[in-house]
């Protein structure tokens, strides 16, 4: 396969998109679970390496927010593929569209003949929700993600792994428990609605996210009873247990009651 020329192939639609909203539920599963780590690791504590967990519930979550999108990314041989199983609404006519369905009959895999990084995950999640229109989520939510500059969402996580010198708050040797780290309340507008030079950013990034994908699930349980129990073992974990920062807002995007 050619490496760096874009090449698509097509496959029959099948069973495709419920495997892609399988994924979804599943990554979101997974995003919530170590945010839910993350703020475990702020309240013993150690809120420098909560960081490195508070990057990998973004990265997951931004992967269930593409696949609830209808975009996944699938891996064949160590070569990644963009899967978009959702047909181009853009001037169709709301009847027509009820007629033919919003998923394609043939659903295409894109692939450059690479696997992807981080950053190109990223820089797909960037472009999908800069074309979309979602009326579930604060439209600033999206707007700020879209014209991040891809590193920094990954510049704290990379420090951390990666440069020997780099440790953000005085908890290397013993506890540390700011007040303030554990706020991720917007502070601005536009593209300065959180500071990308806070402490906490990726802490940040991991609510916002979580909290767009499960915005998403909850739009979509209203629609269909098929998600009934993947939605009972996400509100039983929205406990304070588990999530002592976090607890409300999870709680109150998933429309249970506080």
């Amino acid at each position: 396969m050619p490496v760096n020329k874009l090449v698509t192939r097509h496959v029959p639609r099948t069973e495709v998109p419920e495997l892609v909203f399988r994924e979804a539920v599943y990554w979101l599963h997974k995003g919530l679970h170590v945010l839910g780590s993350c703020e475990a690791e702020i309240q013993k504590g150690n809120p420098t390496w909560s960081l490195s967990s508070a990057y990998q519930s973004a990265y997951f979550s931004g992967r269930a927010v593409l696949a609830f999108l209808g975009v996944t990314v699938a891996e064949f041989r160590h070569v990644s593929a963009a899967v978009d199983i959702c047909r181009d609404m853009h001037g169709v006519r709301p009847q027509r569209l009820e007629s033919t369905g919003a998923f394609l009959e043939e659903i295409p895999f894109h692939t450059l003949g690479l696997l992807f990084d981080h950053r190109q995950l990223w820089q797909l999640f960037q472009r999908v929700i800069r074309v979309t229109n979602c009326h579930v989520w604060p439209a600033d939510w999206a707007n700020f993600l879209a014209m991040l500059d891809i590193a920094n969402i990954t510049r704290q996580r990379h420090q951390l792994h990666y440069r020997l010198e780099y440790w953000l708050m005085d908890d290397l040797f013993e506890f540390s428990y700011p007040e303030d780290f554990p706020d991720v309340a917007a502070t601005g507008i536009g593209r300065e609605l959180f500071e990308t030079t806070r402490p906490n950013f990726s802490l940040i990034l991991a609510t916002l996210i979580a909290r767009m994908a499960l915005r998403l699930f909850e739009d979509l349980s209203q629609i269909t009873e098929r998600l009934s129990t993947e939605r009972a073992l996400l509100e039983n974990g929205f406990s304070y247990d588990r999530h002592p920062f976090f607890a409300d807002p999870l709680r109150a995007d998933a429309g249970m009651p506080l």
